[in-house]
Protein backbone atom coordinates (compact mmCIF):
# COMPACT_ATOMS: atom_id res chain seq x y z
CA UNK A 1 0.00 0.00 0.00
CA UNK A 2 2.55 2.49 0.85
CA UNK A 3 4.07 1.99 -2.61
CA UNK A 4 1.49 2.33 -4.73
CA UNK A 5 0.67 5.99 -2.62
CA UNK A 6 4.24 6.98 -3.49
CA UNK A 7 3.65 5.58 -7.20
CA UNK A 8 0.36 7.81 -7.24
CA UNK A 9 2.70 10.54 -5.52
CA UNK A 10 5.43 10.37 -7.94
CA UNK A 11 2.56 9.98 -11.25
CA UNK A 12 0.64 12.90 -10.19
CA UNK A 13 3.80 15.35 -9.64
CA UNK A 14 4.68 13.78 -13.58
CA UNK A 15 1.12 14.70 -14.35
CA UNK A 16 1.70 18.04 -13.17
CA UNK A 17 5.46 18.98 -14.55
CA UNK A 18 4.35 17.97 -17.71
CA UNK A 19 1.17 19.95 -17.90
CA UNK A 20 2.74 23.24 -16.33
CA UNK A 21 5.67 22.81 -18.84
CA UNK A 22 2.91 22.43 -21.68
CA UNK A 23 1.04 25.17 -20.75
CA UNK A 24 3.99 27.60 -20.19
CA UNK A 25 5.47 26.55 -23.77
CA UNK A 26 1.88 27.20 -25.41
CA UNK A 27 1.73 30.48 -23.27
CA UNK A 28 4.88 31.47 -24.70
CA UNK A 29 4.41 30.69 -28.70
CA UNK A 30 0.65 32.38 -28.73
CA UNK A 31 2.05 35.53 -26.38
CA UNK A 32 5.13 35.85 -29.21
CA UNK A 33 2.57 34.87 -32.26
CA UNK A 34 -0.06 37.04 -31.22
CA UNK A 35 2.44 39.66 -31.33
CA UNK A 36 0.42 42.18 -29.21
CA UNK A 37 0.43 43.84 -25.73
CA UNK A 38 -2.43 41.29 -24.67
CA UNK A 39 -2.01 38.82 -21.98
CA UNK A 40 -3.66 35.60 -21.57
CA UNK A 41 -6.64 36.77 -19.05
CA UNK A 42 -7.19 39.55 -21.31
CA UNK A 43 -7.88 37.39 -24.26
CA UNK A 44 -9.96 35.12 -21.78
CA UNK A 45 -11.81 38.24 -20.47
CA UNK A 46 -12.43 39.30 -24.49
CA UNK A 47 -13.78 35.63 -25.49
CA UNK A 48 -15.99 35.49 -22.66
CA UNK A 49 -17.37 39.01 -23.55
CA UNK A 50 -17.47 37.62 -27.58
CA UNK A 51 -19.11 34.49 -26.04
CA UNK A 52 -22.07 35.47 -23.79
CA UNK A 53 -22.23 39.26 -24.46
CA UNK A 54 -22.44 42.15 -22.82
CA UNK A 55 -22.07 41.08 -19.29
CA UNK A 56 -22.01 42.62 -15.50
CA UNK A 57 -17.86 42.58 -14.17
CA UNK A 58 -19.35 40.27 -11.39
CA UNK A 59 -20.83 37.67 -13.70
CA UNK A 60 -17.19 37.49 -15.78
CA UNK A 61 -15.94 36.73 -12.62
CA UNK A 62 -17.66 34.27 -11.64
CA UNK A 63 -17.39 32.27 -15.53
CA UNK A 64 -13.62 33.30 -15.20
CA UNK A 65 -12.77 32.29 -11.43
CA UNK A 66 -11.12 35.83 -10.81
CA UNK A 67 -12.48 38.09 -8.74
CA UNK A 68 -14.22 41.71 -9.38
CA UNK A 69 -10.65 42.88 -8.81
CA UNK A 70 -9.10 41.45 -10.82
CA UNK A 71 -11.57 41.76 -13.95
CA UNK A 72 -12.06 45.53 -13.01
CA UNK A 73 -7.97 45.26 -13.74
CA UNK A 74 -8.48 43.82 -16.74
CA UNK A 75 -11.15 45.79 -18.03
CA UNK A 76 -9.15 48.97 -17.21
CA UNK A 77 -6.50 48.14 -20.01
CA UNK A 78 -8.82 46.44 -22.51
CA UNK A 79 -11.04 49.93 -22.47
CA UNK A 80 -7.83 51.81 -22.51
CA UNK A 81 -6.85 50.43 -26.34
CA UNK A 82 -10.58 50.69 -27.38
CA UNK A 83 -11.29 46.63 -26.84
CA UNK A 84 -14.15 47.14 -24.57
CA UNK A 85 -17.18 49.93 -23.68
CA UNK A 86 -17.87 50.15 -20.27
CA UNK A 87 -22.16 51.36 -19.82
CA UNK A 88 -23.59 51.65 -16.08
CA UNK A 89 -26.81 49.75 -15.96
CA UNK A 90 -30.12 51.70 -15.85
CA UNK A 91 -31.54 49.82 -13.57
CA UNK A 92 -28.74 49.95 -10.82
CA UNK A 93 -26.39 52.45 -11.46
CA UNK A 94 -23.36 50.62 -9.50
CA UNK A 95 -23.80 47.96 -11.76
CA UNK A 96 -20.95 47.82 -14.83
CA UNK A 97 -21.76 46.35 -18.09
CA UNK A 98 -19.11 45.07 -20.01
CA UNK A 99 -18.99 44.63 -23.98
CA UNK A 100 -16.32 43.62 -26.64
CA UNK A 101 -16.27 45.77 -29.56
CA UNK A 102 -15.47 44.87 -33.53
CA UNK A 103 -11.47 45.71 -33.17
CA UNK A 104 -11.07 43.48 -30.41
CA UNK A 105 -13.19 40.55 -32.23
CA UNK A 106 -10.56 40.82 -35.19
CA UNK A 107 -8.12 40.22 -32.24
CA UNK A 108 -10.09 37.82 -31.45
CA UNK A 109 -10.09 35.75 -35.04
CA UNK A 110 -6.15 35.93 -35.50
CA UNK A 111 -6.01 34.63 -31.45
CA UNK A 112 -8.59 31.99 -32.77
CA UNK A 113 -6.44 30.74 -35.54
CA UNK A 114 -3.24 31.15 -33.80
CA UNK A 115 -4.36 29.02 -31.08
CA UNK A 116 -5.73 26.40 -33.65
CA UNK A 117 -2.47 26.37 -35.54
CA UNK A 118 -0.70 25.61 -32.40
CA UNK A 119 -3.04 22.89 -30.69
CA UNK A 120 -2.72 21.48 -34.23
CA UNK A 121 1.28 21.58 -33.80
CA UNK A 122 1.30 20.04 -30.62
CA UNK A 123 -1.87 17.71 -30.79
CA UNK A 124 -1.32 16.71 -34.05
CA UNK A 125 0.91 13.89 -33.07
CA UNK A 126 -1.64 11.72 -31.16
CA UNK A 127 -4.17 9.32 -32.39
CA UNK A 128 -7.18 9.72 -32.40
CA UNK A 129 -7.58 7.30 -29.67
CA UNK A 130 -5.25 9.41 -27.44
CA UNK A 131 -7.22 12.36 -28.44
CA UNK A 132 -10.31 11.04 -27.36
CA UNK A 133 -8.38 9.74 -24.18
CA UNK A 134 -7.34 13.29 -23.17
CA UNK A 135 -9.85 14.54 -23.44
CA UNK A 136 -11.83 11.94 -21.59
CA UNK A 137 -9.32 12.81 -19.03
CA UNK A 138 -9.54 16.56 -18.86
CA UNK A 139 -12.67 16.69 -19.14
CA UNK A 140 -13.00 14.76 -15.75
CA UNK A 141 -10.51 17.26 -14.00
CA UNK A 142 -12.08 20.14 -15.11
CA UNK A 143 -15.31 19.13 -14.18
CA UNK A 144 -15.21 18.94 -10.65
CA UNK A 145 -14.64 22.48 -10.95
CA UNK A 146 -17.70 22.86 -12.17
CA UNK A 147 -19.55 20.90 -9.42
CA UNK A 148 -18.05 23.07 -6.57
CA UNK A 149 -15.55 20.21 -5.58
CA UNK A 150 -11.89 21.94 -5.95
CA UNK A 151 -9.70 19.41 -5.95
CA UNK A 152 -10.58 16.21 -4.02
CA UNK A 153 -8.33 13.18 -3.93
CA UNK A 154 -9.43 9.58 -5.28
Amino acid sequence: MLYSKGRRYCVRNQVAEQFIKLFRRLSAEYRQELNRDLSGPQVQLLEALDRFGPSKVSDLADKLYVTVGNVTLLADRLHKVGYLTRERSEKDRRVVILAITEPAREVLEQAKAIRERLFAQYFGILSEEDAETLVRVLSKVTSQFEEGNHGGTR
